[in-house]
């Protein structure tokens, strides 16, 4: 399988805030108004300022490092900030390799779970429930440029039909020859997969099955999968992917026994977030799990998501690729 994704060092964008390493409020700082048009059109104005100075340092920056590291950007796209396009633009223009849609389908206004599933964490942030949908938001930016990779940051596959996924998936990466990069979550919300009929207990055996039964669809001329969820006889579906065997599987899982395990059988790569616990040493024991379990360690890739965008952090990340 050919490998196209490296690390993503992702700076956080969206009508509502950007951070990378730093947090800009991109509201905070503008001229307060009560005419949402225009407060629309200020923060809109914004976001491209701050999300050009930000490549703008890290082109410099990272000089050095720029043959080994690919950076991107990942941004809820919502009704209140840059649209989609006009950002995949003005990304692709300024070199970054990548760009990422996170996915929600709604927020349910119980919030019983905590965001993130983190005793404790703040009020869940507005563009959650705000966010577009995301592979209506990707294919539109794929029609619009020819080189940035399509990522998706990530998809709640246990939220899924994974026939239909995996269908969308695969055109995706034939309109956009060859670009899409699957990134795969369990998801945190459990009123919101509850909506959808998933049971939060089982949605780590749930999304592992989905991801092998997409896996059948996108590489057998007549594909069939029978499990614990998932279950259908030999049946056509095309088209199938550009990349081969299928677009990279990028798992984003904290680091637990269980979630290595998955990204071992069926991933390509690991997005683990940046702070929450040391990368380099979960990397470490990803890397001797996937000996353990026969497989070369050298076919998993790091991705992380949030590193902070100055080169000597990145340069440590960079050991791992």
């Amino acid at each position: 399988m050919k490998k196209n994704f490296k690390l993503v060092a992702d700076s956080r964008l969206s009508g509502l805030e950007m951070s990378a390493g730093l947090k800009y409020r991109i509201l905070s700082d503008i001229k307060q108004t009560e005419e949402p048009e225009v407060k629309k059109k200020i923060s809109l104005s914004a976001a491209i300022v701050l999300a050009l100075i930000l490549a703008t340092t890290a082109a410099f920056a990272l000089t050095e490092l720029e043959q080994a590291l690919r950076l991107g950007l990942l941004i809820f796209p919502t009704d209140k900030g840059i649209q989609p396009v006009e950002l995949a633009r003005e990304a692709e223009a300024r070199g970054f390799d990548s760009l990422w849609f996170p996915e929600h389908s709604h927020i349910p206004v119980s919030r019983r779970t905590p965001w993130g599933g983190r005793e404790g964490a703040p009020p869940l942030p507005e563009e959650y429930w705000r966010t577009h949908d995301q592979f209506i938001a990707l294919a539109a930016i794929a029609g619009a440029t020819e080189r940035i990779k399509l990522g998706t940051g990530i998809t709640l596959v246990a939220q899924r039909d994974p026939i239909w996924l995996a269908k969308e998936i695969a055109s995706l990466d034939m309109i956009s020859n060859g670009r899409v990069l699957f990134g795969v979550g369990y998801g945190w919300n459990h009123e919101e997969m509850e909506s959808h009929g998933v049971d939060p207990r089982t949605r780590r055996r749930l999304v592992r099955e989905k991801v092998l039964a997409m896996k059948q669809l996108w590489t057998q001329d007549e594909a069939e999968f029978h499990g614990e969820f998932v279950n259908f006889d030999k049946s056509w579906s095309w088209p199938k992917p550009v990349q081969q065997p299928h677009p990279p599987i990028i798992i984003g899982a904290s680091p637990t026994p269980l979630h290595f395990r998955h990204i071992v059988e069926y991933g390509d790569a690991w997005m683990p977030i940046e702070g929450r616990f040391p990368v380099d040493d979960k990397w470490i024991d990803l890397q001797q799990a996937a000996t353990d379990a026969g497989r070369d360690p050298a076919t998993l890739q790091l991705g992380v998501f949030g590193a902070k965008p100055d080169a000597g952090h990145l340069a440590l990340s960079l050991i791992h690729i």
